[in-house]
């Protein structure tokens, strides 16, 4: 699979989470291939404030991808 470089939110470092681009509560994925991909880190720091209006994740982090 082909790596996509950007920033992504893992929402649940010891389970494998990632934010996803589909709905839900907030949209995750166990596949870090199918995580959104943000450009910025600014706007990935966004997406994990809206995630965490539903759940606090205290242990999520952002990462750039290569």
């Amino acid at each position: 699979m082909k790596t996509r470089i950007g920033f992504v939110v893992e929402l649940q470092p010891h389970v494998q989470m990632w934010l996803a681009p589909w709905q839900g509560d907030p949209g995750r994925t166990c596949v870090e291939d199918t995580a959104v991909r943000y450009k910025t880190e600014a706007a990935a720091k966004a997406a994990l404030t809206r995630a965490r209006k539903y759940s606090p994740f205290k242990d999520a982090r952002i990462y750039k991808t290569r």
